[in-house]
């Protein structure tokens, strides 16, 4: 990865990460990186020393999200792994039910939000205090889903499939909209 001086947007650095990143999140002063070898590292801003490589996934590492005292980690290997962030331990194995890999993940109101890749474009929900699926997969789009958002109680997923879709948190989680008119897949959005 690179560094950028904000004033100027001067690259000060390049790091040599030792693997592919597929994903990347701050996390308590740090920056941690997910990466094709299925590790995950985390670096010392500043010097952007690695400090500790997690492992376990067995393939690529796409999303890591920071939820309180959990990393949470999305692999290509259809799991999420919950690491403690004080000890670094790996506390659980989430089997996900995915077939094409966990691509992106969200957590909201105690459910975890499992985004799958191109052989499975399911979004799946798990339950943060069992850990055990919660209803049926969510299904509508026919591609990877690529990025995750949760916003005022809505679920916003987009996808190479050239689709964004809202979905209702609640009990059904129906696909309430599809917003259509891309030309190409929907890697990102904001709000």
């Amino acid at each position: 990865f690179k560094v950028w001086e904000q004033e100027g947007w001067t690259c000060v650095e390049t790091v040599d990460t030792g693997h592919g990143v597929g994903a990347m999140v701050e996390c308590g002063g740090m920056l941690v990186t997910g990466g094709d070898d299925g590790s995950i590292k985390l670096w010392e801003q500043g010097t952007w020393t690695c400090v500790r490589t997690l492992e376990g996934h067995t393939s690529w590492v796409r999303d890591l999200v920071v939820h309180g005292d959990w990393l949470l980690s999305g692999s290509d290997d259809n799991t999420v792994r919950v690491w403690d962030r004080t000890s670094w331990e790996c506390l659980r194995v989430v089997q996900t039910g995915h077939t094409g890999g966990v691509s992106r993940l969200a957590v909201h109101d105690g459910k975890l939000y499992c985004g799958g890749g191109y052989d499975d474009p399911t979004i799946r929900v798990i339950d943060t205090t069992t850990w055990a699926s919660v209803g049926v997969p969510m299904e509508g789009h026919t591609s990877s889903v690529w990025q995750l958002l949760v916003r005022e109680g809505k679920l916003f997923s987009c996808s190479y499939d050239n689709t964004i879709k809202t979905w209702s948190t609640g009990e059904g989680r129906a696909c309430e909209q599809t917003l259509e008119g891309h030309t190409n897949g929907v890697f990102s959005m904001t709000m």
